[in-house]
């Protein structure tokens, strides 16, 4: 951060700081994630001229998008050969399709937030996108069908 902070960076300074709320959160400082990435939002607002970003999911989903794409192997949602939905694709569809739901149904919870988002963090549409990232969590982490299953030999 550092480094990039010194040349003066500010695009790779919020890309950094986004990766540290990550790892916070891992490790359950949520006070310090969240800082993290808000001074991330705050930088990527600036940078995009208040556009929706990866920082907005990242603070509201607590980088569930981050699964999601590891969870397609692709940026774009398009399902590659060697990804985990290939892997639970191929032994449940029917998990799978509820998985690509919730998916899409977060990010497109997360993308109806009105702009500039810092003037619209406690707006409905914000708390409905709280909710969706709440229910992708929940499918993926709960109940006796959930993403781990497919991940363990």
């Amino acid at each position: 951060l550092k480094l990039f902070e010194e040349s003066n960076d500010t695009r790779m300074c919020g890309n950094v700081l986004d990766g540290l709320s990550y790892c916070y959160i891992l490790q359950k400082r949520y006070q310090e994630a969240e800082a993290a990435s808000l001074k991330a939002l705050k930088i990527e607002e600036y940078n995009a001229s208040n556009k929706h970003c990866n920082y907005i999911s990242s603070l509201l989903c607590q980088n569930k998008q981050v699964e999601a794409y590891s969870f397609y192997g692709s940026l774009n949602g398009s399902v590659a050969a060697n990804s985990i939905a290939a892997i639970v694709k191929e032994h449940n569809v029917e998990f799978f399709n509820k998985v690509d739901e919730a998916i899409k149904a977060a990010y497109d919870a997360i993308d109806a937030i009105p702009q500039p988002f810092r003037n619209n963090i406690n707006s409905q549409e914000a708390k409905i996108a709280q909710e969706k990232c709440a229910e992708l969590e929940e499918l993926l982490t709960s109940g006796s069908q959930n993403l781990k299953s497919y991940l363990t030999d």
